[in-house]
């Protein structure tokens, strides 16, 4: 039976089934995909978008200095202090001040704190002139000790009900290790 394809009896008829059949196939694959994408839709309409976990989210917000002076860029990052704490949350510190809405607030608890900033203080650009081609650039030196990231005492309590501005004053120079 190795005849050519078109010689072989019934190959046309088996050709078309194969073409119908997958046309089927997306036609029903894209009637699916439309309808989860429905589904996710209408979920997040019913629910609301901020408050779908239902945790009771606080705002957080406050300053960051370093040495007494506003941090001009970096992150700040709030983890559970304990098991009884349900979030994390994070921010971004611009000109020395953060700010996390309620939406992606934390809940009241404990959290252990870290500070990041890997931004030159000097404001000059960087020069990756040298740089080996394809390969990214070297990541930029940590600005905050680790005393107040990788190895941090930072800490804050968030409140219920309250304000929660909650600002730290970090050192450069002092406790570095």
């Amino acid at each position: 039976m190795n005849q050519p394809i078109a010689k072989r009896p019934n190959a046309r008829v088996s050709r078309h089934l194969v073409c119908l059949t997958s046309s089927r196939f997306a036609d029903l694959s894209s009637t699916l995909s439309r309808f989860a994408a429905a589904a996710s839709l209408l979920a997040m309409v019913a629910t609301g978008c901020g408050d779908a976990d239902g945790l009771p989210r606080e705002a957080v917000s406050g300053v960051v200095t370093l040495d007494q002076n506003p941090l001009p860029s970096g992150l700040i990052s709030f983890m559970p202090g304990g098991p009884d704490v349900a979030t994390q949350g994070a921010g971004v510190v611009k000109d020395g001040s953060y700010s996390i809405p309620r939406e992606q607030g934390l809940v009241p608890g404990k959290y252990k704190v870290s500070v990041t900033s890997g931004g030159d203080p000097s404001g000059k650009a960087k020069d990756f002139a040298n740089n080996a081609p394809g390969m990214a650039p070297a990541p930029p030196k940590e600005l905050i000790p680790a005393i107040y990231n990788s190895k941090t005492t930072l800490s804050a309590t968030v409140e219920a009900g309250s304000k929660n501005e909650i600002g730290f004053e970090l050192k450069s120079t002092s406790m570095r290790k």
